[in-house]
């Protein structure tokens, strides 16, 4: 049987269809020793923000497409003044069952700007066309176009040893809301564990 982590991860994938268009894994890694005898008790989500809205927003997004009971949000289990003590953040973890974590934070926000020529209209192609239009002239003017590009690094570690398990990095152009771009990775990183034949 395969993980519970995957088989929560495979339900992520089964809510539509692979990674959206605007989203894609730029590299992963699989901890070549993970088998199917591994088995999580109960997963906390951790998204790492200064902005603690944004934090709790996206931790309540994964857990929504996880969909099990045993996955909470780290939120309810650390505080924002715990957050910056690493093993007081473990030893909470702990105490509430926990023994696999997800974690997730931004690595990189790029602006990218492209130029979009132009059209001109059939009538310009000849000189008597163009004079034959009405004016003003009939020309669609070339513009610059900003894209947002939004770097996630996700992992996957087991709390019990502090190991990692799995790691991914993805690439998002103009993300919209926290909870559809949250929902997009977790639909990627699932699309890439099929891939590697961990989930069927």
């Amino acid at each position: 049987m395969l993980p519970k982590l995957f088989r929560m991860l495979a339900a992520v994938g089964m809510l539509g269809l692979v990674a959206c268009a605007s989203t894609s894994l730029m590299d992963s890694w699989l901890d070549p020793s993970v088998t199917s005898e591994m088995r999580f008790k109960k997963i906390a989500v951790a998204v790492l923000s200064k902005d603690q809205s944004v934090r709790r927003a996206a931790e309540d997004a994964l857990v929504t497409q996880i969909k099990r009971s045993d996955a909470v949000p780290s939120y309810t289990l650390i505080s924002d003044s715990e957050g910056k003590d690493r093993e007081r953040v473990k030893a909470r973890l702990r105490e509430a069952g926990v023994d696999g974590v997800i974690v997730m934070r931004v690595i990189g926000v790029d602006k990218e700007t492209t130029y979009v020529p132009g059209t001109y209209p059939q009538p310009y192609h000849t000189f008597g066309g163009y004079y034959g239009m009405a004016h003003p002239a009939a020309y669609s003017p070339g513009y610059l176009a900003t894209d947002t590009i939004v770097q996630i690094e996700t992992n996957v570690y087991s709390l019990a040893d502090e190991k990692l398990i799995y790691a991914a990095r993805s690439e998002t152009f103009n993300p919209g809301e926290t909870a559809k771009l949250v929902r997009d990775i977790a639909k990627a990183i699932a699309h890439d564990l099929k891939k590697r034949g961990v989930l069927r």
